[in-house]
């Protein structure tokens, strides 16, 4: 499923989109150039790869590197492929974020800690594919998907903490949400959204329809 219009804002925002990158990096063109600081591909291990996927784009092309090649870099690097955002679906937008992070903030620990997740999940999911397709056993367990898990965990947190607590204690012995398997996150997130739509439903006015009067038949009785 294609991104939606929040979705596509997002990734272009000042916040914490590829708008926060420009302008914390300076890739930005004045007079046809990118920005002297915009050189920055030692500043992390980050930025390096961005701008080695960029560099060879722009080589592709013949001319020097625009911030639009790092953008494109940025999406070869996080996805491991060359994608047009048109193209993107929610698994690619949230890697494409997490890179975004770390591209603002190197240092970021927990979007270190998210990329990481990801690249575990990536490799598992490589080496089961690769002991399919040769036909042996594979003693390797694929993690929670790192893009799903803090999607569910991001829906749960616009919830009060007391309805959380309720839910936690009355169905999952307390285990927070945080520390839940990707398993029973999807539950919690179906059990929020089935109270939402309950309380939705109960919350409309029921309308007053009037029963229909007894129709009266009349009937032919013998004299």
């Amino acid at each position: 499923m294609p991104l939606s219009e929040a979705q596509t804002d997002l990734h272009w925002s000042m916040r914490v989109g590829w708008g926060a990158v420009c302008q914390t990096n300076a890739w930005r063109i004045r007079d046809h150039r990118l920005f002297p600081e915009a050189h920055k591909a030692d500043f992390s291990q980050w930025h390096a790869k961005v701008w080695a996927f960029a560099e060879l784009i722009a080589r592709q092309n013949h001319r020097a590197v625009t911030p639009d090649d790092l953008r494109k870099g940025t999406y070869m690097f996080a996805l491991g492929t060359p994608k047009s955002l048109t193209k993107f679906d929610n698994g690619d937008l949230d890697r494409v974020l997490i890179l975004f992070r770390l591209l603002v903030e190197p240092d970021d620990l927990k979007a270190v800690k998210d990329w990481i997740a990801y690249e575990r999940f990536d490799q598992a999911k490589a080496e089961i594919a690769r002991c399919k397709r040769q036909g042996v056993s594979c003693n390797v367990t694929l993690p929670d998907d790192p893009g799903e898990r803090r999607r569910h965990l991001f829906f749960v947190s616009k919830y009060p903490d007391a309805v959380i607590r309720h839910f936690v204690v009355d169905r999952f012995q307390g285990v927070q949400p945080e520390d839940m398997p990707l398993r029973d996150l999807r539950q919690l997130t179906t059990t929020l959204k089935n109270r939402r739509d309950y309380s939705n439903r109960e919350a409309k006015p029921r309308p007053n329809i009037a029963e229909p009067a007894p129709q009266l038949q009349e009937v032919d009785e013998p004299f």
